[in-house]
């Protein structure tokens, strides 16, 4: 009885540590997986702005050569995977922020110009946007 009982014991614990490792080893692969898209979009977005003719306006939106997809699924993988923690990594700030001002447009004048903060001083007079 005490022989099975061990053997019980030891299939649940080995069970336990084989499960780890391999969760252990898709949130690698999904972490990898990310560094790899995110280093493959910012590569294409920074190719797609070097061949930006210039014979295009300020402000003109060209189509996208950047494909979306392998990226959009890494961030999925790591939902499923990964702990919160790296989940919270994945989806920082300072990363989307990142890739937001790497695919910006610059909308030259008026637009910039029309965006700003549009408060003036004339004599006493203060005009403000509402």
């Amino acid at each position: 009885m005490t022989t099975l009982i061990g053997v019980f014991a030891g299939s649940v614990v080995s069970r336990r540590a084989q499960d780890r490792s391999w969760n252990r080893d898709q949130q690698v692969a999904a972490c990898l997986r990310v560094l790899q898209e995110s280093s493959t979009a910012l590569t294409g977005l920074s190719e797609m702005e070097a061949s930006r003719p210039a014979s295009a306006a300020q402000g003109m939106i060209l189509p996208t050569t950047v494909d979306w997809d392998p990226w959009n699924e890494a961030l999925s993988l790591i939902n499923v995977v990964a702990d919160r923690d790296i989940a919270d990594v994945a989806f920082n700030a300072a990363h989307l922020a990142r890739l937001d001002e790497a695919s910006a447009i610059d909308l030259g004048f008026p637009h910039e110009f029309l965006a700003r903060n549009r408060s003036a001083m004339f004599g006493d007079l203060k005009i403000e946007t509402r």
